[in-house]
């Protein structure tokens, strides 16, 4: 076993039923195949748009009014500039 840990029964188990489904499909160790099995694909045109005639809302809404005040993000560096600025109160 290449990484022995706690799963290794686990392990043993998966791989025991992945080689039994191989072989149940028939595969064969070692063989090649000279027909590749394609299922049938089926042709047929597309459905037309669902188009709504409700309008279109918009996905975030408006930022809050913040009754004419400034509001300054940015953290440390931002507040610091902000207070050493002509704009500070």
């Amino acid at each position: 076993m290449v990484n022995p840990d706690s799963n290794g029964a686990a392990i043993a188990v998966t791989y025991r039923a992945f080689v039994n489904a191989l072989r149940t499909a028939g595969h064969q160790p070692g063989a090649v195949t000279t027909v590749i099995p394609v299922p049938p694909v089926e042709i047929a045109p597309l459905k037309p748009p669902v188009i709504s005639t409700k309008p279109l809302t918009p996905a975030d809404p408006p930022p809050p009014d913040t009754g004419g005040v400034t509001v300054q993000t940015g953290g440390l560096s931002a507040w610091l500039k902000s207070l050493f600025s002509k704009n500070a109160v």
